[in-house]
């Protein structure tokens, strides 16, 4: 029994390391490949239809283009393409390892998974490339697709979602029913890739083994993963716990500035390699599950790879994968050696820059007072918020008052829309405080309200919302602006790109922002003086290319914890957020760290 834990013990460490170097390899040829490649071929299709960009604001047009449907089915292409040098590439590592034939070369699993990419140039097999490089990282499942790892419903819908009743409902059975479509075919891939079946055939053997062992495969993967995390979280543990140590006792250590950039580089990266390896690990305790059922069914699983692979083993080979995993060891040493040396003799250069970032009071103050009213903008003001944005619509007759929605359902209780309505009717709703439903209602306010309150005290964001904003909304509002003479104090925003162009063009002595959740080509191209975007795309080097082009970067809506930390610390010109207090409170905090504290802040979004 103790001979067969260690022969399992030592397949396992053989398939861990097999998963590191695959990870390496594969996300350099990504990185440096493959994605490069779409991206030139995608600006191409993009430049060819007389663009330099598309994004949330415009990309409908483009779609329906010839451009856009080459450039979908190209991105479909991608994505199979990706699925062969990762997902397959880690079912082919674990069933290897599963039949104790984990003694294969790196070059034959790229090999082999690349030549499983076939499997999936069709109608049904492009389905299930898309569905599992998108809906399985957005259920959590823990199986994605590199490019898509981060894919998941903004935080800004999120929060809409979780306080409304009806939308939590639908999005709890949209899940429930994914989750159930998920499980059926969880098993698919590895009928595709060990055993070469067709799609259709696939999808068929995995709903009939999990019909016989769905009970078995929920306890099994729950027991898996609390084990993985358990792991984890003695991982975790342990780094902080030397590191507490470290810190009690380096300070009359010399070079300490040296020890402490080590240490902390030492500890991010033992949790950086247990994280990487989380998607490959699930990945071999599903096809484990595989074989167990198969087994459990009376049929012994033989994969069809023998005749694309040279299972050679011997006393030379396995000497050198001894001094392979040596040498990766020492060669990250060295590195962090360097690395360690090079930024302690340049510490207050590199680690210690100054926070300067504007603060915008979502929707006229955020939490600090009713949404978009007068008195959330009067409340910003008295917390020295540097802006509040806003949400202007038109009125039945022509007057522009504040409201974010598309009716008045949500603040007021009325299921009407503001271009249905006239200003006098409009003036009898209240709106609610959202944050703090004690509190009295509010008068909708008006464009006029919100800027003579604002004046000389506060700069403005105004967004132009909804069906009413058209080039008119344009005109008129820039008239309001000039008669209150606050071009200096605002700035017009929208979602829709053409309005930002209409500004651009028509009024180049406004300052403009255009809003979006995505955007494909240089930022430099897109029109406005701000670009604001939703937070998953604010990326460092987009953040960048904005300031290279001489653009403000702004990011929205920036409201969890995660979020304020790590958008404190960017080079982002300020951020749109709920919670004013929250972030005020990270930006004073951030100043009484210590050199720990800012040494691993400064590394965190590496990592």
């Amino acid at each position: 029994m103790t001979g067969k834990r260690n022969k399992t013990g030592i397949l396992n460490l053989k398939m861990l390391w097999l998963f590191t170097k695959y990870q390496i390899l594969s996300k350099v040829l990504i990185s440096f490949i493959v994605l490069p490649a779409f991206s030139t071929i995608s600006n191409y299709l993009i430049y060819s239809t007389g663009r330099t960009n598309i994004s949330s604001g415009d990309f409908v047009p483009f779609l329906l283009s010839f451009q856009g449907a080459a450039l979908l089915l190209i991105g479909l292409f991608v994505i199979a393409v990706i699925m062969g040098v990762d997902i397959n590439a880690f079912i082919i590592i674990s069933a290897l390892t599963e039949e104790n034939r984990a003694n294969i070369r790196l070059i034959e699993i790229v090999f082999i998974g690349i030549k499983s990419i076939k499997y999936f140039f069709s109608p049904s097999g492009l389905l299930l490339g898309g569905f599992i490089a998108i809906v399985f990282p957005l259920m959590g499942l823990g199986i994605s697709i590199t490019p898509f790892r981060n894919f998941e419903i903004p935080n800004f819908i999120t929060s809409v979602i979780f306080n409304t009743p009806l939308y939590l409902g639908m999005y709890s059975l949209f899940l429930i029913v994914l989750t159930i479509i998920s499980l059926m075919h969880i098993f698919s891939l590895h009928y595709i890739i060990i055993e070469g079946r067709s799609i259709g055939k696939a999808l068929l053997a995995s709903r009939k083994l999990m019909k016989r062992h769905w009970k078995s495969f929920i306890k099994d993967y729950i027991w898996a993963a609390i084990k993985l995390a358990l792991l984890y979280f003695a991982v975790f543990t342990l780094s902080f716990v030397l590191l507490f140590l470290c810190g009690e006792y380096i300070e009359a250590v010399a070079y300490k500035e040296f020890f402490e950039i080590f240490i902390i580089l030492i500890m991010l990266e033992m949790i950086t390699y247990f994280v990487f390896l989380t998607i490959p690990v699930l990945v071999s305790v599903v096809t484990k599950l595989f074989y167990k059922y198969n087994r459990r069914d009376g049929i012994e699983v033989k994969s069809c790879f023998d005749k694309d692979v040279i299972f050679a083993y011997t006393k030379k080979r396995r000497i050198k994968k001894r001094r392979s995993v040596f040498s990766f060891v020492i060669f990250a040493m060295l590195i962090n050696t360097a690395l360690s040396f090079l930024l302690s003799k340049n510490f207050d250069e590199v680690f210690i820059r100054p926070i300067d970032i504007q603060i915008i009071a979502h929707r006229g103050g955020g939490d600090l007072g009713a949404e978009n009213t007068v008195q959330g903008v009067r409340e910003a003001i008295e917390k020295n918020v540097d802006w509040v944005e806003i949400d202007v619509q038109r009125t039945k007759d022509d007057k522009y008052i504040i409201n974010h929605d598309v009716t008045f359902k949500r603040v007021a209780g009325v299921s009407k829309k503001s271009k249905d309505l006239t200003l006098e009717e409009i003036k009898k709703f209240k709106v609610k405080n959202s944050f703090d439903i004690s509190k009295p209602g509010q008068e909708v306010a008006t464009l006029d309200e919100i800027l003579n309150e604002a004046k000389g005290k506060i700069g403005v964001f105004v967004e132009l919302k909804g069906e009413t904003a058209d080039t008119k909304m344009v005109d008129d509002v820039v008239k309001i602006i000039k008669e209150y003479n606050m071009i200096d104090e605002t700035v017009l925003l929208s979602l829709d790109y053409r309005i930002i162009q209409y500004i651009s063009e028509e009024y180049p002595e406004m300052k403009s922002g255009y809003l979006y959740y995505f955007t494909s080509g240089k930022p430099k191209n897109l029109k406005g003086d701000y670009l604001i975007m939703e937070e998953r795309e604010a990326t460092d080097k987009k953040i960048y290319e904005i300031h290279a082009a001489g653009k403000k970067a702004i990011v929205w809506t920036v409201n969890t914890p995660e979020s304020i930390n790590k958008f404190i610390y960017s080079d982002v010109d300020g951020v749109i957020t709920d919670h004013v207090e929250d972030v005020k409170k990270a930006i004073k905090e951030s100043k009484e760290r210590n050199r720990y504290e800012i040494i691993v802040d400064f590394f965190n979004p590496l990592y």
